[in-house]
């Protein structure tokens, strides 16, 4: 699922945290291999890990730089930054236990999309067509399943 080097540096990001070194971007370590599925992979996992409200914004978020790379690039730089926010996020919801995905029986789109629209929560509705659409790019079954969290 995640590139072998990813779930290294989360492995140590979880180190880190249990020795609660004080300066996080200046001791981080960035994937070399770091690239926009990777993160898309890491960042589905961790949710269905922790299924938290910060998590939710790991995928969103992935979702967005995909629509805004074309326009800046997947340069170094900005996969970096993105990175430090993404290892921020991860420490921040106590750096889980990363969880292999099991596919399990959920409501369909259909009926996601129907309750999300139902829905006043935005980031609901949000987080489902987010799934829905990186879902289409991504085919993985994992975003039906984070859906249906």
């Amino acid at each position: 699922m995640i590139k072998l080097n990813i779930n290294r540096h989360l492995a140590y990001l979880t180190e880190w945290k249990a020795s609660q070194d004080s300066l996080f971007q200046e001791n981080i370590r960035v994937p070399f291999d770091l690239d926009l599925k990777s993160l898309a992979d890491a960042a589905i996992q961790v949710f269905l890990s922790c299924p938290s409200f910060a998590c939710i914004h790991l995928v969103t978020s992935t979702h967005a730089l995909r629509h805004v790379i074309p326009f800046v690039g997947q340069t170094n730089d900005t996969l970096k930054h993105f990175w430090l926010a993404f290892a921020a996020v991860f420490v921040s919801e106590g750096a889980p236990n990363m969880k292999t995905p099991i596919v399990t029986k959920s409501r369909s789109w259909g009926e996601l999309s129907k309750q999300a629209i139902e829905s006043e929560n935005d980031h609901w509705c949000k987080f489902v067509y987010t799934c829905m659409e990186e879902e289409k790019h991504y085919k993985s079954p994992f975003y039906l399943q984070a859906a249906n969290c």
